[in-house]
């Protein structure tokens, strides 16, 4: 796998939907969900079984047909490229989930009927019957500004911060020390400046660097 796909196999690892058959073309009739109600995103890691693997070191690859929908899909990166319209209501993405299928979660679902909808009329080589519409709890773009501003108060809260994941559907995860993690005082302050995204707290070890869900760039913060 190379260049952007990269990005979405460390995805395929975290986030599962239902599989049904496929309808190659970019009909807007294959993109809507499967039932009247749009579920909510898919959360936990997904089981890998099934998947493709890498010569050599047997690790899981993506498969073909999920890439060239997630590369059609393109979610916006901080309001740039081609779906930037869309940016507002991105949640999150999950390539391969189940094997061969892609979640897409958004915010508002008749506007991301829409988003898909013109991916598939600029893409009709891609199957976009594929593709499972999930409702997000959070954008991405307020997912980053909540872990952003977790990360400017850094030194204020009693206890580092070694690492912070985003995600559209769970909202931050802070990983700190041991007494961090049990320290109820800390997750006040983080929940106070992370206002309506939920955060979780973890202990972790010392050397884990920060770290952000792949198209969820975060600042560097060096560990205390």
């Amino acid at each position: 796998m190379q260049g952007r796909t990269s990005a979405y196999a460390a995805l395929a690892l975290l986030t599962l939907s239902t599989a049904c058959g496929s309808d190659p073309g970019g009909r807007t009739d294959t993109v809507r969900p499967r039932s009247g109600d749009v579920r909510a995103c898919p959360t936990g890691n997904p089981d890998p079984r099934g998947l493709p693997t890498r010569d050599g070191d047997g690790s899981p690859m993506n498969t073909p047909e999920a890439r060239a929908l997630a590369d059609a899909v393109a979610p916006p990166k901080r309001g740039t490229g081609q779906n930037a319209a869309y940016y507002d209501i991105y949640s999150s993405m999950t390539v391969d989930r189940p094997p061969g299928r892609v979640a897409l979660c958004v915010t508002d679902p008749a506007r991301g009927r829409d988003w898909v909808a013109a991916a598939a009329k600029a893409h009709p080589g891609v199957d976009f019957a594929r593709l499972d519409l999930y409702r997000g709890r959070w954008s991405a773009k307020e997912v980053q500004a909540a872990g952003a501003r977790v990360l400017s108060h850094a030194g204020q809260y009693g206890f580092p911060i070694r690492t912070l994941s985003q995600d559209g559907a769970t909202g931050l995860t802070v990983g700190t020390t041991p007494a961090g993690a049990a320290s109820r005082d800390f997750r006040t302050r983080l929940a106070g400046h992370a206002g309506t995204v939920a955060v979780r707290v973890r202990a972790v070890g010392e050397i884990l660097p920060v770290e952000g869900t792949a198209g969820m760039p975060l600042p560097k913060v060096r560990p205390r």
